[in-house]
């Protein structure tokens, strides 16, 4: 018999990571826009923690695929600025 994993749902994760304070309090959001880019960027979190820049500035390869940075994941999850730095 195999054992059966719980649901889990990494959007809904996400969603609630970016309705919750780092202290477990409730983050009220201005908008539904800022609520909609907390979340999505809640969701790309994991992803950045393994496709990010390492070696020196200026010759760097991503971390996960081994390729001159920014990889192609890179530029689906960072943001224009976080690129140019």
């Amino acid at each position: 018999m195999t054992r059966q994993l719980p649901n889990r749902d990494p959007a809904v994760e996400a969603a609630s990571r970016a309705y919750t304070s780092p202290v477990g309090h409730p983050i009220y959001w201005v908008t539904t826009r800022e609520a909609m880019i907390a979340a999505a960027r809640e969701a790309l979190k994991p992803i950045r923690e393994v496709h990010k820049p390492v070696l020196p500035p200026g010759i760097e390869r991503c971390g996960e695929c081994d390729v001159v940075w920014p990889c192609e994941t890179a530029k689906l999850i960072y943001t224009t600025e976080d690129l140019a730095r």
